[in-house]
């Protein structure tokens, strides 16, 4: 399907129906952020799993990750330590 048609947007937003995975998901065109909200005390972060649910559906809906254009950003506390691992 050609880039940048209006029919290649409904399509995806058809496709991505079904995607919950169990922490908040922000869409926007063809792109899909997942975010997490961590509190003070409130650890560990359980978004290593989020990652997972995130590929495993990709997988089984034939869909592709573009890994290049794949960001982790982690906002807050200098002190927090956080450990990140690849997705592929």
């Amino acid at each position: 399907m050609p880039q940048g048609t209006w029919l290649g947007l409904l399509t995806f937003i058809i496709l991505l129906d079904d995607l919950n995975p169990p922490c908040a998901v922000h869409e926007f065109v063809d792109d899909t952020t997942i975010t997490e909200i961590l509190s003070a005390r409130q650890t560990p972060s359980v978004m290593d799993d989020n990652v997972h649910y995130l590929v495993n559906w990709s997988r089984r809906h034939k869909m592709l990750i573009n890994y290049t254009k794949t960001k982790e950003m982690i906002l807050g506390n200098a002190k927090l330590k956080t450990t990140s691992y690849p997705l592929d």
